[in-house]
């Protein structure tokens, strides 16, 4: 009988499921067939594991200006054939990237042209060993170990690029890759470089929160060791400028030693703030903190995001004002400072506010005998459910009645009002995402 129960139960929500899932007279969409494909095979002449290494490969397509933007990516494994789907006839590139392996493909790949319904073969990709920097960290007053660990050591190689110092290929204490590309516990190092680099100079530094560290370590605190640049020299130099070039022309090298040790340190007494008005055509001020000991110097730096999400903030100014744009409601605009001291880490410290979006008032009024009521809506760039607050009515600068608003809506009821005409003003408070507003309404009370 329960079997009986259960099997018609499950005829029941199978029926159900399929009404869903497929209405009466509606038919399947099959899935878009590609319009062709490519395929080849991933090797690599580096010493890899064989068979279990996925790399990324991504499928770019010409555009009408002839540039190859990506179309889509997959993940295919080293040593096996791959074969990706391509959505219409075109001309493609396909570039292929392992991650921490230090290989890559010795340039990039030749254009394919695939016609609809074509299924182009051969386009085989080859990743070969990049050039690799090797060397030992001297720790004259440190060890690995004593380190915040939620910020370890880094080695970075730096190009420069356009006049832009630009990493290009770094290293830590981890490894989820070849053993060999790390810092190791008694300092010795190899990272290898991105082609198609050929010069680069060398960084050895403890990031600040947020730039490549742990996303859990404490904000505001300056490095505990020196950052150092190689020189060629036991000390190292203390600037990106008077490094010296490491040249790569000819393939990898060895013997780029550096002595590393602990930092001065300038500490905050007083976290950065923001003043002004943060509206649209307003200036904001950046109020960078206090330190211990004083800096010397200081950069800002203005970045905003954009809603829904606040995901991707981009740098919009720099300098100890920023003027907001009229485009900026609903935005949200980060102030990051850093103090500077010759001789010191600094600290990195940053603050944000939101940029409220402008509000219009619309007020309808009815007179009554002694009476009125005012039905006011709050319009502005941010949904309607951020529109709560206060409203007041005021009669010659005396504020008569304050009522709560909801969702920009609200009514406003007055009474023992004298008889006659008078002019009235409704005002909206604002709050964290509305600016406040005002209207003036005339009313003849009977």
């Amino acid at each position: 009988m329960k079997a009986m129960t259960r099997a018609a139960l499950v005829a029941v929500l199978a029926l159900i499921a399929s009404l869903l899932i497929a209405p009466a007279g509606a038919a399947q969409l099959p899935a878009a067939a590609p319009a062709g494909t490519i395929s080849g095979t991933i090797t690599s002449t580096a010493d890899l594991p064989d068979g279990v290494l996925e790399a990324r490969v991504s499928l770019l397509r010409k555009d009408a200006n002839g540039r190859f933007v990506l179309e889509n990516m997959y993940t295919r494994i080293v040593g096996e054939r791959y074969t990706i789907p391509v959505p219409a006839a075109n001309t493609y590139r396909v570039d292929v990237e392992l991650d921490e392996w230090g290989v890559s493909t010795a340039g990039p790949s030749a254009p394919v042209v695939v016609q609809h319904g074509q299924a182009v073969t051969g386009v085989d990709i080859v990743l070969e060993p990049e050039p690799r920097i090797s060397g030992r960290i001297s720790m004259e007053d440190f060890d690995l170990d004593s380190l915040d660990r939620d910020r370890t050591l880094l080695v970075q190689a730096l190009a420069n690029v356009e006049g832009a110092w630009k990493p290009v290929g770094s290293v830590d204490r981890l490894t989820f890759g070849d053993p060999a590309l790390r810092i190791h516990r008694d300092g010795t190092f190899t990272l290898a470089v991105e082609r198609p680099t050929t010069r680069v100079r060398l960084k050895f530094f403890q990031p600040h929160c947020g730039d490549g560290s742990d996303p859990f370590c404490d904000m505001g605190l300056a490095p505990e060791v020196s950052t150092t640049f190689w020189d060629g020299t036991a000390s190292g130099a203390s600037t990106v400028e008077v490094a010296s070039d490491i040249d790569l022309a000819a393939g990898s090298v060895e013997g780029k030693d550096v002595a590393m040790r602990r930092a001065q340190r300038l500490r905050f007494t007083a976290e950065p703030t923001i003043t002004g008005n943060p509206v649209p055509g307003h200036v904001l001020t950046a109020q960078p903190g206090t330190y211990q000991p004083a800096p010397t110097g200081m950069t800002y730096t203005w970045t905003a995001a954009a809603p829904p999400g606040y995901r991707s903030y981009k740098v919009v100014g720099t300098g100890s004002t920023f003027r907001v744009p009229a485009t900026f409601a609903n935005h949200a605009v980060r102030l990051t400072v850093q103090p500077l001291r010759p001789g010191f880490e600094t600290p990195i410290l940053s603050t944000s506010t939101t940029i409220k979006a402008p509000s219009r008032l619309a007020v309808k009024a009815r007179a009554g005998r002694r009476t009125a009521t005012a039905t006011l809506t709050v319009a502005a760039e941010v949904k309607r459910d951020r529109l709560d607050g206060k409203a007041s009515i005021y009669a010659k600068g005396k504020r008569i009645k304050t009522v709560r608003v909801k969702d920009g809506r609200a009514t406003i009821k007055i009474s023992k009002q004298k008889k006659g005409k008078r002019t009235y003003t409704v005002r909206f408070s604002g709050n964290a995402y509305a600016t406040s507003s005002t209207k003036s309404v005339r009313i003849a009370i009977r």
